[in-house]
Formats: structure tokens, sequence, C-alpha cells
């Protein structure tokens, strides 16, 4: 959610605002049911991933539902008084008056700054641990969190309109931006680096670059089309259906994030070519642990686990034999196979 100056130019005719604040509140509930439905596919896809990433994302639920209720509270608050407002009372002055909007910046500051620090510590997990750029993009969370905390508790306590001025707000939103760009352009370039000449590794890597450029420049553009409407029209909320969805966004990007390691493994494993050997790719058994199984002709033919354990098949002539090599689950800490685990690690963190 976005902060808007008062000044004392001519007032703008609060239908259009009154419009702009209902846009807004539906498209944060289609994200909020967006963001409640990666939390609950996260927590019952990956029970055993750490207390660190469990407490990020129900910090990130738990905010999500604060900015919810605020934005359907504006939404009613400001469709109310548009169909009977007092007089010398502008609309804009009501909005800023109101407990929601400012409980919702303090909200969407504390999506953001915790969306940015999880992409800084995967930068920091893959990056060879860059100290000083990840320590550059904590300060700015942290700065970006204080100035939302601080200017709601100055506008809460004694009633003032938005103490920020145009500058300022525009100011705050380029940081976020040059964030987003700077975190984007870390990842890639560490993914592009790490290429191994292997067809499935890399294949796994082009996904994850893709992935990443994709929602960089979708929070990139998002934020710089928040600054244009703010520059263009301060006085009306015609920029807060873009500002008011930034936070949403970068939660279930995070979600996202999160809930596609599976996924992308499986089908980086699925993507090995195997026909050179004469075999061919079984189905899946489930069960605890990952598996992946190989149909073979008759013969003898030997493989190792993960684990280092011997695993042969033999047979008499026509018979089909079936080789099943068992990987550590997704979950686990470190896997035995180098491959794997580097697999895991890109996409785990």
């Amino acid at each position: 959610m976005a902060l808007t100056s008062i000044s004392a130019r001519a007032e703008i005719p609060s239908t259009t605002s009154s419009v702009s604040i209902a846009v807004a509140s539906y498209l944060v509930l289609i994200l909020y049911g967006q963001s409640f439905q990666g939390g609950y596919q996260y927590f019952r896809r990956y029970p055993k991933d750490g207390y660190d990433l469990k407490i990020i994302i129900a910090a990130l639920l738990l905010f999500d539902t604060i900015h919810m209720v605020c934005n359907a509270h504006l939404c009613y608050v400001s469709l109310t008084h548009a169909s009977g407002s007092s007089a010398g009372e502008t609309f804009t002055s009501f909005v800023f008056s109101l407990w929601s909007f400012w409980v919702g910046v303090a909200t969407s500051g504390c999506m953001l700054s915790i969306s940015q620090w999880f992409f800084a510590r995967r930068v920091y997990k893959l990056g060879k641990q860059p100290v000083a750029f990840n320590a550059l993009m904590v300060t700015l969370t942290f700065l970006w969190l204080g100035n939302a905390i601080a200017y709601t508790a100055i506008c809460l306590s004694t009633n003032a309109p938005n103490p920020l001025t145009l500058i300022e707000q525009v100011v705050i939103f380029g940081v976020l931006l040059l964030s987003d760009i700077a975190l984007t352009w870390r990842l890639v370039a560490h993914l592009r680096n790490s290429r191994t000449g292997f067809r499935s590794t890399d294949t796994l890597l082009n996904k994850l670059i893709h992935f990443s450029l994709n929602t960089g420049i979708l929070t990139a553009l998002l934020t710089l089309v928040s600054m244009i409407l703010l520059v263009v029209s301060p006085l009306n909320f015609v920029y807060l259906p873009v500002t008011i969805i930034l936070a949403p966004v970068h939660a279930n990007i995070v979600l996202c994030a999160l809930n596609s390691r599976r996924s992308l493994v499986d089908r980086g494993s699925e993507g090995i070519e195997l026909r050179s050997f004469d075999l061919d790719v079984a189905p899946r058994q489930e069960g605890n642990s990952e598996t992946i199984q190989f149909a073979t002709p008759s013969g003898v033919v030997s493989s190792v686990t993960p684990q280092g354990e011997e695993v042969s098949a033999s047979g008499c002539a026509g018979a089909t034999q079936s080789i099943r090599i068992q990987l550590a689950p997704l979950e686990a800490e470190a896997f035995g196979w180098a491959m794997y685990q580097y697999k895991l690690d890109v996409v785990a963190v």
C-alpha cells in the first residue's frame, strides 16, 4: 500500500478514488487466496524443512491476512463515505484518517522486508557468501521496514496526514526497485556461472534462471508503474491497485520458489537421456524416499545407490529385470549423490 501526499490543492472527485480502492481490494483478495493455497501446499509437502523457512512462511501468511482484512475494511468504509461525505472534508484526508490504511502500510512493509530478506538469504547461500552485497540488502530491508512502521506509528498516534513528501515516497519506491534488480542480477549471474556441461543439470539451471528473470521483471515493473502513477496523479488513488499488490505478489513469489522444488528436481531426473544404455524410465514408486526405477533387458547389471550400496539385477534369457535406485528424501539436509546434492542446494534455498 502506498503513501500519498496531501496538499491544499483542489479536491479530486471521490468517485475515481473509491473505485480505485475497490479494485485494489479485490486484487488483494485474489492474491490472498493464492498465497493461502501456496502456504497450505508448502506445509503439506515439505514438513521436514528447517524452522527458519517455516517461520518465514508463517510470518508472510500472518501479515498477508492482516493486510487483507485492513484492505477489506478500507474498501467498505471508503465506498460508504463516497456516497455521503461530510462537508469540507476531502476524500483523501478521510482515507488517511483510517487506522486500516496505516496498518495496511505497516503490514506491506513487513511482507516486503521478509520477501527481500528471503531472496538475500538465497543469494548468500548460492553466491559463495558475498558478505558485502548481502549486508547492503539486509540494511535496505530493515530501512524499508523501519520506515513503514515508524510513519504508521506517527500517523496513528497524532492523527496527522501523511508526513512524507512526494519526492520521499518516490525515493522509497526507487530503493525497492533497485533491491529487486540487484537481487535478480546477482542470482542470475551465479546460476549462469554454475553450468556444469551435464544436460540435466544445465536444464534445471536454465529453468531457475527463467524463473528468477520472470519474477524479477514482474516485481520491477510493478514498482516502476507505481512510481509513475504516483508522480502523475498523487492526489487520488489511481496508483493504489498497483502499489497495493506489491507485497502480496512478493509473498506469492516466495511461496512459488519453495513449492516448485520437488517438481523441478523430478523433471530434471526424468530428463536424463538413457536410450544409449537401452534403458527405459519406469514409473516411480510411492514411499518415504524418492526413487528412480529402470527396466532393462536380461543380463546382469549393477548400480550404486547414493548411500554407497551396490544394487544388482540378473536374469535368464527373455526376462526383464528392474533396477531401483533409491535417493534420499528431498527434504534431507545432505545427499550422498553429488549431482542431486547440487540440484537440491539450488532449488531449496
